[in-house]
């Protein structure tokens, strides 16, 4: 396994307090990097499961498997609402509010897949595509979005919701 924090540093053979460690870092320490964490079975570009964790500091973090394309879901039912990352890797990324977790949350499934190499049961998953056309996101949002509102899905497309 190989977790590779924000600040890019790689942490082979990780143990549970490592990543207890990252996630309990401040959202600066998050910002400091790339934004994000991955942890994976050995390089990212050879592993066919790899965990990405992004930390927002209003909304949580959201645990994504990199592949799938499908984040845990967190206890917010809202999956029509969505809260803009502006710490993907350097692109704006649109995530539902339901897969916004918990520290708690965060840490169970990350310290599954260290024990197990196996992600937790994909019924508690959610695509965090569906019902948006990501590319119309990208497209109208990219350089003028604010990353502090929300957005609702309406007819497909994506709206200004609120704070």
């Amino acid at each position: 396994m190989i977790l590779v924090t924000p600040t890019g540093k790689d942490i082979f053979n990780p143990t549970s307090d490592n990543i207890r460690e990252v996630l309990k870092k401040d959202s600066e320490y998050w910002l400091d990097g790339c934004g994000q964490i991955s942890l994976s079975k050995g390089k990212v570009e050879d592993s066919e499961i790899v965990l990405l964790v992004f930390r927002d500091k209003k909304h949580g973090f959201v645990v994504m498997n990199m592949d799938a394309r499908k984040a845990v879901l967190g206890e917010r039912q809202e999956k029509d609402l969505f809260a803009v990352l502006d710490d993907g890797g350097g692109m704006p990324l649109l995530i539902p509010l339901c897969c916004f977790v918990g520290e708690a949350q965060a840490e169970q499934v990350l310290l599954h897949f260290l024990e197990t190499a196996e992600c937790l049961n994909y019924e508690n998953w959610h695509d965090i595509d569906e019902g948006y056309d990501s590319d119309d996101f990208v497209e109208r949002f990219f350089d003028s979005c604010d990353f502090d509102k929300l957005f609702k899905v309406k007819n497909g497309k994506l709206e200004y919701w609120g704070e």
